[in-house]
């Protein structure tokens, strides 16, 4: 018996001896960062085969020109994402041999319809599950209930009152996994007797936690469940506090933050899932507070540069669904919900998690539902790679661009609605759009079907760059843009939901106080854009530069030809000697990790 779910898909993708195999994995098996690791580990990539033309982009870039010059790859894993593999090209199919995987192989005594709806990071436990099931295969039913207890430690037959409803919906959501909808429908069907007793919908409660939390935020007002509200507030995390001026931190988010470090093996979905404990953390330090957990933060800052430079690469192998982990992933992750007319995307060029967190507190959305999470940038992490992969859906080296300016952002942001059916005349873009009244931007969507909007804020970065006393009188100038010199933002974001639009706020690199060392001899290669990244156009000239300059960037596949960066290391830019600054380009968690907000009403 295998001893992890892992091994079965290993022996299934590594058996045969064909150095192309296509893989139909409808069920997404091959998405997951350790099962990656393993496969790189043992000479195997991933490729996925979605859009044609930049599969064979890829394809033949990467394989074909090197097996055709007797030169040696990685042996080559075509993912298909349905079991028909008839849309895979012949010449590749030719030299293949097909595996086909499914979580029914998986999982032999749990209900697939199930299954299939299933977050991956659960299917440690679903397969603990499925082998004390017993022979035969479980119901419907049973599944659910065997799933719920090892997912979410909770169990709707012990439910006895009210009061029990509103804490095992609350634990649900303590766990960082969402329900899946067979879940969700299995829940609401056995909490139906005490739906007459509460003043909410079980099932919009139980698919959001944004939904959730805003009914508890209305409960601890008043009324009989006001302090059972308050409780199971504290209990999600509203215990911590974020002011204009200081941060009341938690007992709970020292101790998540403790136990992170303390993990043995960290994946790129814990940080995502901590990233807002982080920045809140983080935020609390820039404001100048002595935070007792400031080692842990340093600790988290090592451990996490540590992986970076090892894992990062398999980032970009994983699925936009059902959340993006990269940010050219978010653009997909918005035209996968098909329910969903209207969306605007605003790119606040340069902003931080931290960032974020001081100017929500800074604006009422509490009419709104909203749902944050995080999602990693793309290295380096300056403007023209990153942003233009938040527009474009695509990663940098399929941009057809340069990567040394942000025109073509646009033509890029119409390029993908376009290619998801959208009518171009129902598209908009707009740079530089703070600069503009947000009375004529809104206005402009007037009496026009508009059904995408896009638009780039670059305030922020502005304010970082042109800070020169470090992140206390940059969150002061933040403060000022949103508060007193333009309201913006608000005006904006609320205009826009309140026209029926789904309003995504994101970024694309956040920044970090450095000090310069200096700039690295690089001879005629002109000097980049990022004062924490230097980018040569070889190998050969970027070997040339002493690697007590910075740390050389590995994970090369998602960036053009000819693109070699040179990174800063941690806390240092390559810029005047004993300069201080607040920069990016590099790979510290402020700068990577940025935050993803959707706002509806």
């Amino acid at each position: 018996m295998n001893e992890n779910w892992r091994d079965f898909v290993l022996q299934q993708v590594t058996s045969t001896m064909a150095r192309t195999r296509v893989v139909a994995d409808p069920d997404g098996l091959l998405l997951d960062e350790d099962l990656l690791r393993e496969l790189d580990q043992q000479g195997f990539s991933v490729l996925l085969y979605d859009d044609p033309w930049m599969f064979r982009v890829r394809y033949e870039e990467d394989y074909r020109e090197w097996w055709d010059n007797g030169k040696t790859t990685a042996n080559l894993l075509v993912r298909s994402t349905t079991m028909n593999l008839d849309a895979i090209p012949y010449d590749i199919m030719e030299q293949s041999e097909p595996v086909y995987l499914s979580v029914s192989q998986l999982f032999s005594h749990l209900d697939r319809s199930i299954m299939t709806e299933i977050d991956p990071r659960l299917f440690d436990r679903a397969f603990t599950v499925d082998h004390a099931a017993g022979p035969g295969r479980l119901t419907r039913e049973e599944t659910a209930l065997r799933l719920l207890r090892a997912f979410y430690a909770v169990d709707p037959e012990l439910v006895n009152s009210r009061e029990d409803v509103w804490a095992l919906i609350t634990k649900i959501y303590q766990s960082g996994y969402a329900l899946a909808d067979s879940l969700v429908e299995f829940l609401t069907e056995c909490l139906t007797p005490w739906q007459s007793e509460l003043a909410f919908s079980l099932p919009e409660a139980l698919m959001s936690r944004g939904v959730w939390e805003r009914i508890l935020r209305q409960a601890a007002q008043g009324g009989d469940m006001m302090f059972g509200a308050r409780y199971w507030l504290n209990q999600l995390g509203w215990d911590t506090e974020i002011g204009i001026q200081t941060v009341q931190l938690s007992p709970s988010l020292n101790r998540k933050l403790r136990d992170l470090l303390n993990q043995d093996h960290i994946v790129g979905g814990d940080w995502l899932s901590h990233a807002k404990d982080i920045a809140t953390l983080r935020l609390a330090v820039h404001l100048g507070q002595n935070a007792p957990d400031d080692e842990v933060l340093k600790a988290l800052d090592h451990r996490f540069e540590d992986w970076v430079y090892r894992d990062y690469g398999l980032l970009q192998s994983l699925s936009p669904y059902p959340n993006p982990t990269m940010v050219h992933q978010v653009v997909h992750f918005m035209a996968h919900q098909k329910d969903v007319v209207q969306w605007a995307l605003i790119l606040i060029d340069g902003m931080s998690y931290p960032d974020w967190l001081y100017i929500k507190a800074l604006m009422d959305l509490s009419p709104y539902q909203v749902t944050e999470r995080a999602v990693f940038a793309w290295v380096p992490t300056i403007t023209s790679v990153s942003r233009k992969a938040v527009f474009s859906g695509r990663i940098p080296r399929e941009f057809g661009q340069p990567l040394d300016t942000t025109s073509g952002e646009e033509l890029l942001w119409r390029q993908f609605w376009m290619r998801q059916q959208r009518d171009p005349t129902m598209i908009r873009f707009q740079k530089t759009a703070d600069v503009t009244d947000p009375k004529e931007i809104l206005a402009s969507l007037e009496g026009d079907a508009v059904e995408v909007v896009g638009l780039v804020a670059n305030m922020v970065d502005l304010l970082a760059h042109s800070s020169k006393m470090g992140m206390q009188q940059f969150l002061s100038d933040l403060k000022l843009w949103i508060e007193e010199k333009s309201k913006w933002l608000v005006t904006v974001v609320t205009g826009l939901v309140e026209r029926g639009f789904h309003v995504i706020i994101t970024s694309d690199h956040g920044h970090t106080a450095v000090e310069g060392i200096g700039k690295p001899p690089t001879g005629d290669v002109p000097d980049s854009k990022g004062r924490r990244v230097q980018v040569f156009p070889s190998e050969q000239l970027r070997q040339g530069v002493s690697v007590e300059w910075g740390q050389p960037w590995a994970h090369l596949s998602g960036l053009p030809s000819g693109y070699f960066p040179l990174l800063a290391r941690a806390g240092t830019a390559y810029a005047p000697k004993g300069q201080q600054m607040i920069s990016h380009g590099g790979v510290s968690m402020e700068e990577l990790i940025v935050p993803m907000i959707r706002i509806s009403r």
